[in-house]
């Protein structure tokens, strides 16, 4: 399957744009560069579009509200020039379409998605439209209808593994993250055609499902043996898949412990007087707001005492005028007329305890007649005592001293605190707070994943052991369902039919793990292969090893230790690529390689190698290859030199508008 054309009109920034790509040399070879913004990962989208109706690669989001591709909203799918010249004409509605031209066998496929708007509204009308022109070699056309074209699609470019012909390069860097790593197992088998044999055997358990349901209606208790057989199956089943998870998870932990040791790189003193200075500065933060509740304190112990000292000489005054009168006799003792009354009642005095006998009784009511008679004097004796009450400021001193201490004390604390995070950071400051917070987390990042490793150690342990018991349990209840097959064997020809279609499923399954297993073996050994010319160190990595679950190992070259943790970006993106390679290769699937930024993130010394390599591909394969301008290095431009490769093609923007410059070998 070769790509022919792609016709992009009023999509995006494509207003009426068409690249072709003719074979004119052995070399299918075809170079596109366009800088940033200008368009070229919207060639990525527009195949997208066109085939699957849908743009995994568009940026430009105005709002995001969730993780989901359909919660975002995009920037409109049509050209905004576009829009203005349909408005300028008078255009009622004007649309937007996609062709993409494809050859196989003889037989061109030109697939057009097409999108109608309103003008005023810039609303869709109606759904999108897709269409199909088939040209045999004799030249005859047909228009399949919209079934077959989804089925012509899905034959050539089946939509769940167009990540393997036509992605961006940028996601090379994450192809073997945990999410990849379970879609590459299915992408394989289906790129092989090993999902053409799962469903043979899928198939024929159906048909062995059909067979023993027929037995068993005769035989109730064959039906419980095989339902117990089959609900211990697909426990071992799960236990495995639990297991493997488990797997997943220790070695997505080593991973990060690996990259958080990176990170940590000896500098985890940091991370203890980086939490030693921030406890500092706690301590800081409550002694100056201890210090600040004190001055408060003593603010209020100043006014408590301020009118009194104002008013000291003046109340002192007073009190020394009554202290005389009372000398002199002019004033009556100090004693309160009620108390006088209760003495004079009870016989008792009030004030020193003493029995009162009518002498004494007569002198009291005769005192309390003259005090009742002079109220002045009474007033005066109440003066007296407030007086004496506003002279008595002997506390202000203690008091203000005793808070003062207090205060130089915090301060004192403050000063020694201050010196100490003052020395800590003059230790650590000069790493830079970036620096410090990345080892702080690294840290604890590293803790959590040990963590997370033993307790994953210890159940895959406890795991493995349930899935032994699980097996035997397994082998044990399919011995007795085979053993109760034979005795109720009341329909021979049942029986017949279902152990035929037994042995027939077993050598499909053992056809197909057999080939499963040559198809991975062969795809680790081309990906070692093409790894091996795309790193320039030659003494560094060996092998790559593939295992069932389709996670890749790399191993060092001498000392056998798996080390794709410890790859740098490059070199994780060129065995990324070298893996895809692989995989078209071992499969033998002819489809074209459309790949977007594919040095990205590859170093000068890595390119070309990198373009020495898919020049060699591209013998057998048709590769499109988008780059920016500073990715097109001379490194790269040396090897896919124009006389070399079928196309070279340079994309400029001109009004929002991107244009083809120049075109040609």
């Amino acid at each position: 399957m070769r790509l022919i054309s792609i016709l992009c009109h009023n999509y995006r920034q494509y207003k009426n744009l068409c690249l072709e790509f003719p074979k004119t040399n052995s070399c299918d070879m075809y170079v596109i560069v366009a800088s940033n913004g200008v368009g070229k990962t919207n060639f990525l989208n527009a195949i997208n579009w066109c085939l699957y109706g849908d743009e995994p690669h568009v940026s430009g989001i105005i709002d995001k509200r969730g993780d989901d591709q359909d919660s975002v909203d995009r920037l409109p799918l049509y050209n905004i020039e576009a829009v203005a010249d349909a408005e300028e004409t008078g255009q009622t509605e004007f649309c937007v379409y996609v062709t993409v031209k494809l050859e196989d066998l003889g037989t061109t496929y030109e697939i057009t998605r097409e999108h109608k708007y309103k003008t005023s509204s810039r609303s869709q009308i109606g759904r999108d439209k897709l269409t199909c022109k088939m040209t045999d070699e004799s030249g005859n056309t047909s228009f399949p209808a919209q079934n077959e074209i989804a089925e012509i699609i899905e034959r050539f470019l089946p939509k769940s593994i167009r990540e393997y012909f036509y992605f961006d390069g940028e996601q090379l860097l994450t192809y073997f993250s945990i999410v990849k790593r379970k879609n590459i197992k299915d992408s394989v088998s289906v790129i092989a055609q090993i999902n053409i044999i799962n469903n043979v055997s899928d198939h024929l358990g159906k048909v062995m499902k059909e067979y023993s349901d027929k037995i068993n209606a005769n035989s109730p208790q064959l039906k419980m043996k095989e339902e117990e057989y089959e609900k211990v199956k697909t426990d071992r089943e799960n236990k495995e898949k639990e297991i493997s998870d488990i797997e997943t998870q220790i070695s997505e932990a080593e991973k990060m412990i690996v990259e958080c040791d990176n990170k940590i790189n000896g500098k985890e003193f940091l991370a203890d007087k980086n939490k030693q200075y921030e406890e500092y500065k706690r301590l800081l933060e409550n002694l100056a707001e201890d210090k600040g509740k004190l001055e408060n304190q003593l603010i209020d112990i100043v006014k408590k005492y301020f009118v009194l000292i104002l008013m000291y000489k003046t109340n002192k005054a007073t009190s020394d005028y009554i202290a005389e009168r009372k000398k002199s006799g002019s004033l009556y003792p100090d004693f309160s007329s009620d108390e006088i009354q209760e003495s004079i009642r009870s016989c008792e005095c009030r004030l020193c305890g003493g029995h009162l006998d009518s002498s004494k009784i007569d002198k009291l009511k005769e005192l309390l007649f003259k005090i009742n008679d002079n109220i002045s004097a009474q007033k005066i004796s109440d003066i007296a005592k407030d007086v004496m009450r506003a002279i008595d400021i002997n506390g202000y001193e203690s008091e203000k001293q005793n808070k003062l201490d207090e205060i130089n004390s915090k301060v004192k604390a403050i000063e020694d605190i201050e010196e100490k995070a003052k020395q800590i950071w003059k230790s650590i400051g000069a790493y830079g707070r970036e620096s410090i917070d990345d080892v702080s987390t690294a840290i604890e990042q590293k803790r959590k994943n040990e963590e997370l490793k033993f307790k994953n150690q210890e159940k895959k342990g406890k795991y493995y052991e349930q899935l032994d018991q699980l097996k035997d349990k397994e082998n044990r209840l399919k011995k007795e369902y085979e053993d109760a097959v034979e005795v109720n064997n009341t329909n021979e020809q049942l029986s017949r039919y279902y152990n035929f279609t037994k042995e027939a499923k077993c050598m499909v399954d053992e056809i197909r793990n057999e080939l499963a297993g040559e198809v991975r073996t062969n795809i680790a050994s081309v990906t070692t292969s093409v790894f091996d010319r795309l790193i320039w160190k030659e003494d560094t990595y060996g092998n790559v090893e593939l295992d069932e679950s389709y996670n890749i190992k790399l191993y060092h070259k001498y000392t056998g230790e798996s080390c794709l943790n410890s790859c740098s970006a490059s070199e994780r993106e060129l065995l990324a690529l070298a893996f895809t390679l692989a995989i078209h290769k071992v499969s033998g699937y002819n489809s074209f390689l459309f790949i977007d930024t594919p040095v990205g993130r590859v170093s000068d010394v890595n390119r070309k190698n990198f373009a020495d390599v898919l020049l060699d591909v591209s013998e057998n394969k048709q590769i499109v290859l988008a780059f920016t301008p500073s990715e097109f290095s001379e490194e790269i431009s040396e090897v896919f030199n124009k006389n070399v490769i079928s196309s070279y093609t340079e994309l400029k923007m001109k009004d929002n508008v991107t244009e083809v410059n120049s075109y040609g070998r």
